[in-house]
């Protein structure tokens, strides 16, 4: 899940700034791409809603989800990361059913920032839309991830507090001059689990 912030030039009718998380979930299928990854983003997608997350779109094998819109959640970054990790342990569990070589591949990358959302187009015509380089973001990092991969932002982190274990993995470019800090989430402090995003 990533999070995007707004553009230059000032707010759009309909749209709204806000504080997001977005989460973006990659999967390969390889030769059997389409009927896997309609399985795939299936149960991502279930996974997102139990969380109270929102589905933003579908771009081939990969879904891209968010948090805190379009109601405000105070605990959205909490419930990405929570919602990553039930994803991971659903897909494991469900890849063993499967043959070797037919396991698609999941990473999963999120992003918190402040993004523009809401309805916007001409009239007849809007979608709802969330607009904002943290949207980038998330996808380049969901891009560098290894299989099976939670990789999450110091921005996020930041959010999330001391609530994971995560492995840090340094500085990476996402632009030229341009770096950010970068964290594996490896599992949550079951000590530390409190209320928000619980299943």
């Amino acid at each position: 899940m990533t999070a995007a912030g707004p553009p230059q030039g000032g707010q759009p009718p309909g749209g709204k700034r806000r504080e997001a998380t977005h989460r973006g979930g990659h999967t390969s299928a390889g030769k059997a791409r389409s009927a896997k990854g309609a399985q795939s983003n299936q149960r991502a997608t279930q996974v997102l809603f139990s969380f109270e997350g929102a589905v933003l779109k579908f771009v081939g094998d990969a879904v891209v989800g968010l948090f805190s819109a379009p109601y405000a959640q105070p605990d959205a970054p909490l419930r990405a990361v929570r919602a990553a990790l039930t994803l991971r342990t659903d897909w494991n569990k469900a890849m063993q059913r499967q043959p070797v070589g037919s396991r698609p591949e999941l990473k999963i990358s999120i992003h918190t920032g402040k993004a523009l959302v809401g309805l916007l187009g001409p009239e007849g015509r809007q979608d709802y839309v969330v607009v904002g380089d943290a949207v980038n973001v998330a996808t380049w990092l969901g891009a560098t991830a290894q299989p099976g991969q939670i990789l999450i932002t110091g921005k996020t982190l930041a959010s999330i507090g001391a609530r994971f274990d995560v492995t840090p993995l340094g500085e990476r470019v996402i632009r030229p001059g341009q770096k950010i800090p970068v964290f594996e989430v490896t599992e949550e402090d079951v000590a530390t689990i409190t209320t928000p995003g619980a299943r």
